[in-house]
């Protein structure tokens, strides 16, 4: 039991740190309060998965272990990808602030 807590606490560490380092990333890409937001979405995502967890009733078919492993390494492969990931994709702000200008849809002016 006690490796177990000490593995969800490293993941539930990783998860933290890279929103952290993230946020500072997305402040230099972008204005701070669109960094804010999209973590602020990110970690909302985390909480709904958290409530949606724990409501659900649990499914047996394999051991806790395999699956904590499972998602372990789910986690590391995500956290390695995320800079390759923000190369490929092209995303320059002011294109989007313009396209949604030129655009017939409703905004808040």
């Amino acid at each position: 039991m006690k490796h177990l807590n000490i593995g969800i606490f490293l993941i539930a560490f990783a998860t933290l740190i890279s929103e952290l380092s993230l946020v500072r990333v997305f402040d230099a890409l972008f204005y701070p309060g669109i960094s804010y937001m999209i973590i602020s979405s990110a970690l909302f995502g985390l909480g709904l998965s958290g409530i949606y967890a724990s409501l659900r009733p649990p499914v047996a078919t394999k051991s806790l272990g395999s699956r904590l492993f499972i998602y372990a390494v789910s986690l590391a492969v995500a956290t390695f990808m995320i800079r390759p990931v923000m190369n490929v994709i092209p995303f320059d702000f002011n294109v989007l602030i313009s396209a949604a200008r030129d655009s017939n849809l409703p905004t808040l002016r």
